[in-house]
């Protein structure tokens, strides 16, 4: 959010990429969190508001292939369609969405190979990283990468978190490599708290770790209906 609003609001005013591989996007959500942000420093939120909308670009691959040539192919797009505008942002929600698709196709073909001698499959987080580093070398954007984790959160998980976000064929360590990684669990949600402002506010905890250190920072993080605040 920061990313899309001008300078004058305490935005960097550029660019911001959403690859959605989820699709589970929600515009309305978010154009409410950004009218409320807005409307806390300017009276008039509208105007301010499809500027920042207009840097705010969403693309929904539904392949992991797809989702290589999306990020191949944006040094062109930004060229073709947003000359004047400054990447700021890349992110893609989630990195692993494709998974259990790559995962059948690659089972599919090794069943209809069984005959010839076994070929070990690429990870196709491969190309992933391959176009992320090319378009951090080009632009220099700030990357987010999110995965999910249904499962209850366990020490071993807290720890595995540590590692690369892959866990495919050919997972090696050098897959998709960050600076630093951050859990965010829900913890509770309250209805009808005291500040009838913060009313259906979801509480989140929050961990950040930094690649190679074992030094942690916790954080605590809440929404409500109109906001998103540290508490």
């Amino acid at each position: 959010m920061n990313c899309i609003l001008p300078p004058k609001l305490q935005g960097w005013g550029k660019l911001a990429v959403l690859i959605d591989t989820d699709h589970k996007f929600d515009v309305h959500r978010f154009s409410r969190l950004l009218r409320s942000r807005i409307k806390r420093l300017l009276p008039d939120a509208e105007v301010a508001m499809t500027t920042a909308l207009d840097l705010l670009h969403v693309f929904q691959p539904t392949s992991s292939h797809q989702l290589t040539a999306t990020i191949q192919h944006l040094p062109m797009y930004l060229v073709t369609n947003l000359p004047e505008a400054e990447l700021g942002v890349l992110a893609v929600d989630s990195i692993t969405a494709f998974y259990w698709s790559d995962r059948f196709f690659y089972e599919q073909a090794r069943l209809a190979n069984r005959s010839s001698a076994p070929v070990r499959s690429k990870n196709p987080l491969d190309q992933v990283s391959v176009a992320l580093a090319n378009l951090t070398r080009s632009h220099g954007p700030l990357i987010l990468l999110s995965i999910w984790d249904l499962n209850l959160p366990s020490q071993a998980r807290a720890q595995r978190h540590l590692d690369p976000p892959a866990n495919y064929a050919d997972t090696s360590k050098d897959i998709l490599p960050a600076s630093y990684h951050i859990t965010i669990a829900a913890s509770s949600v309250n209805v009808g708290t005291e500040d009838v402002s913060f009313t259906n506010t979801t509480h989140f905890s929050g961990v950040v770790r930094t690649l190679g250190s074992s030094q942690t920072t916790e954080f605590s993080l809440c929404t409500t209906e109109d906001d998103l605040f540290v508490p």
